[in-house]
């Protein structure tokens, strides 16, 4: 399930990458070559970067991708390591669950709010937030399953 997950998620990166380089070419074409502004090309292009940054969370996080501090779980051994791995799992899941209510809360308190260039609600936008931080909390839920199933053996 997650496999088909992180492949659309990647598709959907890729194109909310490629719309952002389109309207971002587009609206330096039409400033320096046509002496016009789109009025519509910047707003839209920060805002694909966010959908971008939040879905590619759980992708870049299935492949080990994102920084991690290691001065202490690097030298601990044994049980000590696999409670500071599961602690540090535990810690992420709480953060991605706090993440995704108050996300929701926010896209709930903005669908009268309107962006200013394009007019669009700007719950649109927020929903970034809780849909990308679920797919990461799957992530982390089936990564703290391997690894306590595994002996923790793997971080």
């Amino acid at each position: 399930m997650l496999d088909m997950a992180d492949l659309v998620l990647q598709r959907i990166i890729i194109v909310t990458m490629g719309f952002m380089l389109f309207f971002t070419f587009a609206q330096v074409v039409a400033r320096y070559a046509l002496h016009s502004s789109l009025t519509y090309s910047e707003e839209l292009s920060r805002y694909l970067f966010v959908w971008t940054v939040f879905l590619g969370l759980p992708v870049v996080a299935r492949r080990g991708g994102h920084m991690a501090v290691l001065a202490i779980s690097s030298r601990l051994r044994g049980g000590a390591a696999k409670v500071c791995t599961s602690l540090a799992y535990a810690i992420s899941i709480v953060f991605m669950t706090i993440m995704i209510v108050q996300g929701a809360n926010m896209v709930l308190r903005t669908f009268e709010q309107l962006s200013p260039a394009m007019e669009i609600p700007m719950a649109y936008v927020y929903l970034a937030i809780p849909a990308g931080c679920f797919f990461m909390l799957c992530q982390l839920l089936v990564e703290l399953y391997a690894f306590l199933t595994k002996g923790g053996d793997t971080a």
